[in-house]
């Protein structure tokens, strides 16, 4: 998506996923986020494990300048349910869903 590149988004979705659980979508996550690490990712000050009610797991972070980032990772239902998607986004996850692949934001 605009403003976002990939090592970046698989940071704070790194920083959002279990570490050493027996998930493998966070285990994926976690490896590809160190094949390309970023300087500048937030610091982790605190993760709500996955809710399977909510389909959820959160990270609140701090970036360099002191501000605090929440980042939530789950099922694009989920989190569909944050914000609108644009048509683009919807389109990709309603392709990717129809092909049987879970679709994490």
């Amino acid at each position: 998506m605009p403003g976002f590149d990939e090592a970046h988004v698989l940071g704070l979705a790194a920083l959002a996923s279990s570490d050493g659980g027996q998930d493998s979508v966070d285990a994926a996550i976690r490896a590809a986020s160190k094949q390309k690490p970023v300087s500048d990712l937030p610091k982790l000050t605190k993760f709500v494990p996955f809710d399977p009610a909510k389909k959820t797991s959160e990270a609140t972070a701090t970036d360099a300048k002191g501000g605090v980032l929440h980042i939530v990772k789950g099922a694009y239902t989920a989190i569909i349910g944050f914000t609108s998607a644009s048509p683009t986004a919807a389109g990709i996850a309603d392709d990717l869903e129809k092909q049987g692949f879970r679709v994490w934001p």
